[in-house]
């Protein structure tokens, strides 16, 4: 697995995941990411750890079961397929991943 993280977010010391990538098919490879990411958030006296995650995903449910809190955030996901009969916007809701650095893909 792959965290690319940074360590602040809107001025705040916090420790955030900008983008979370895992092999599904590897076991315990999640939990030995989150908590390298958050041996590094202790190290650099971070306040906490945060990721933006699509709440349908199964990433998602992971970091819930670790103990993280679902909360709102301020940015609002647009998108808009271009072909509907190949990505549906069922399929965005489900498939398409937020991150902190793509916020400007139009």
């Amino acid at each position: 697995g792959v965290a690319v993280i940074r360590q602040q977010w809107l001025g705040q010391p916090d420790l955030v995941i900008a983008d979370w990538l895992i092999d599904p098919e590897i076991d315990g490879v999640q939990e030995a990411l989150l908590a390298t990411v958050e041996h590094l958030a202790r190290k650099a006296g971070q306040s906490s750890v945060r990721c933006l995650l699509n709440q349908n995903c199964p990433e998602s449910r992971f970091f819930e079961d670790e103990g993280y809190v679902l909360t709102p955030t301020q940015f609002r996901m647009v998108s808009r397929t271009y072909a509907p009969e190949v990505v549906t916007p069922i399929d965005l809701n489900r498939y398409w991943y937020y991150t902190f650095g793509d916020f400007d893909v139009v």
